[in-house]
């Protein structure tokens, strides 16, 4: 749990107890649409690790983004399956990010190592401010947003892994707390580059990850 003489807290882990995570784990990053995972996927990549194959500037890997897959979700999670299997071979750590994992985590995560989940959550209203919604609209959003955030604590309540519950706007707003924080929750150090992981963290556009891919350590 955080130190509560801290002068700020960004985070809260839950089913974590005390000791660091060590050996072979997987991260799954998930939240809500346009609620911050990319800005918190980005600082996972930037301490190490690995968050998939072809990765774009919102760092989603397309293996796990089941809007592109396409198909019925048994097939999905049938490949989603052999690229764990895949990824498990090349990595003792690696993740990926996508918003709505909540869709079908519960069905793979018996099939990852050691699951650490980092869940983001985002206060609805400046979302919709920024949305521009006709008067109308705003409540059912910021409704839809809320439920959304409840289903995803439903299930990391089910599931009992260990779980980083982020908030974006405490994060956004103390970088250097909040890496401090993901790394000890991972069992990542922190790295020298930690002003480019603040950088890439900075609101206002996607960033590209080409520096912080160049970084990560090739698999023995």
């Amino acid at each position: 749990m955080p130190k509560p003489d801290a002068k700020y807290l960004t985070s809260l882990p839950i089913f974590a107890g005390e000791v660091a995570p060590s050996g072979p784990r997987t991260v799954v990053c998930f939240g809500t649409a346009r609620g911050g995972t990319s800005m918190v996927a980005g600082a996972i990549l930037g301490l190490g690790v690995p968050m998939g194959d072809a990765i774009a500037r919102n760092i989603e890997d397309p293996a796990f983004n089941m809007d592109l897959h396409g198909g019925p979700v048994a097939k999905f999670v049938r490949d989603a399956r052999e690229t764990i299997k895949a990824r498990n071979a090349a990595h003792d750590v690696w993740g990926w990010k996508f918003p709505f994992a909540q869709r079908y985590l519960e069905r793979l995560v018996c099939d990852l190592r050691a699951p650490r989940l980092v869940c983001v959550y985002r206060d609805p209203v400046p979302t919709a401010i920024r949305s521009r919604l006709a008067e109308g609209e705003v409540a059912p959003f910021i409704a839809g947003r809320l439920r959304a955030q409840v289903r995803n604590a439903v299930m990391i309540e089910r599931i009992g892994a260990p779980c980083l519950m982020v908030s974006y706007e405490k994060a956004a707003a103390h970088p250097a707390v909040f890496l401090a924080e993901l790394a000890r929750f991972l069992g990542m150090p922190l790295p020298d580059h930690q002003a480019d992981i603040v950088d890439f963290m900075t609101p206002g556009t996607y960033k590209d990850p080409a520096g912080l891919l160049a970084r990560l350590t090739p698999p023995a």
